[in-house]
């Protein structure tokens, strides 16, 4: 097959991760892959071009008539049969742009339950008949986004994402007085940080020992540091930027730590649980699909940093928990979330779009 790949931006980030180990896994089957970004292409487009995929830079941002045309041109040169899209910008420019005779069958990746920006719902729902099939990451936002744009559920299909579990080790626990609680992902509302540092404050005043390390980049950057001082963590609590050595943060750390609003199906939670790690989160989007409440993590209610921190505290108390619960998260993640698992299911998806005699376009 011949498969065109095409996302908003190559910074790296949850989905264009899971679209580098996709494109890897089906040029590595034989099949031909091209792949264009609309804007920024960061470090991921380098992994890529590293590993001898050629990727465009549509720049569209800066000059978005030429970058429209770029685009229609790309598609048109490329002569797919697929054109599979992540990420909302992609999603509803890659669709326009394969409207056209000979075009190729769209497949558009569905990330996450989108809560924040309404009007890329309304978009989706207004062009969705130029979709073939939407890809949910997990279970519950495959159920979200077909209620809100308005498709049978048919066309929705769910594919996880995987892990490479031979990328994490699964070490023992470190062996220290104060176990590391570790939170890695964007310093944004979404992932509500500041919930994180209310439960920390209130393990301090219950004088649990801990750490903790928050590790990222996002608006809410200076609000964490001025809190931290506000709030008397300074002993306790160190924030910093993105490592390129995930691994040994979670090689150092005890436990993760996600209090997010919402989520699609985050990969920190499966890198964590590959690094035999247990995990605590909030019970949202595909989290639940991953943790398995009370036997690789607890689960808590979102906005709930008093939940938050008990949860906290009876994990951070038993190291004997700790390694349990991390011991079953490795098993899960090697069991269940392959890699190769997920390129399979593309291909079959793929070939099963191919056969459907419908063209590009939803019936509904």
């Amino acid at each position: 097959m011949n498969i065109q790949y095409l996302i908003t931006e190559l910074e790296v980030g949850g989905a264009e991760k899971a679209l580098f180990q996709l494109v890897l896994g089906v040029r590595d089957r034989g099949h031909r892959v091209q792949v264009a970004c609309l804007d920024r292409a960061g470090p991921v487009a380098s992994w890529l071009r590293d590993a001898g995929v050629e990727v465009l830079d549509l720049d569209i941002r800066r000059s978005p008539r030429k970058g429209w045309r770029r685009l229609r041109r790309w598609i048109d040169e490329g002569q797919a049969e697929i054109l599979h899209t992540y990420l909302a910008h992609a999603n509803l420019l890659g669709r326009w742009g394969a409207f056209q005779p000979g075009g190729p069958r769209v497949i558009c990746a569905v990330r996450v339950a989108e809560r924040e920006r309404r009007e890329h719902l309304l978009l989706d729902a207004l062009s969705r008949r130029l979709v073939h099939r939407y890809v949910a990451v997990s279970e519950a936002v495959g159920h979200f986004h077909a209620q809100r744009i308005g498709i049978p559920r048919s066309r929705m299909v769910a594919i996880a994402n995987g892990v490479d579990s031979a990328q994490y080790e699964a070490t023992p626990m470190p062996e220290t007085s104060r176990p590391r609680i570790l939170f890695v992902g964007r310093f944004h509302a979404q992932k509500r940080p500041l919930d994180l540092l209310r439960a920390l404050a209130q393990l301090v005043r219950w004088e649990i020992p801990f750490e903790a390390r928050l590790v990222g980049e996002g608006p809410l950057r200076e609000q964490l540091l001025d809190r931290r001082v506000r709030w008397g963590l300074e002993d306790v609590l160190e924030i910093q930027s993105f490592q390129s050595e995930i691994g040994k943060e979670y090689r150092e750390a005890h436990l993760l730590c996600l209090p997010s609003l919402w989520e699609g199906m985050p990969n920190v939670v499966l890198e964590a649980m590959s690094s035999a790690r247990p995990v605590v989160a909030t019970a949202v989007g595909g989290t639940p699909e991953v943790v398995v409440d009370g036997e690789t993590g607890i689960l808590v209610p979102p906005g709930d940093p008093s939940s938050l921190a008990r949860a906290l505290a009876i994990v951070l108390t038993d190291r004997e928990l700790q390694r349990s619960m991390g011991q079953a998260g490795r098993r899960r993640v090697v069991e269940g979330f392959r890699p190769e698992w997920v390129v399979d299911r593309h291909l079959a998806l793929y070939d099963e779009v191919l056969k459907d005699g419908s063209r590009g376009r939803c019936q509904h």
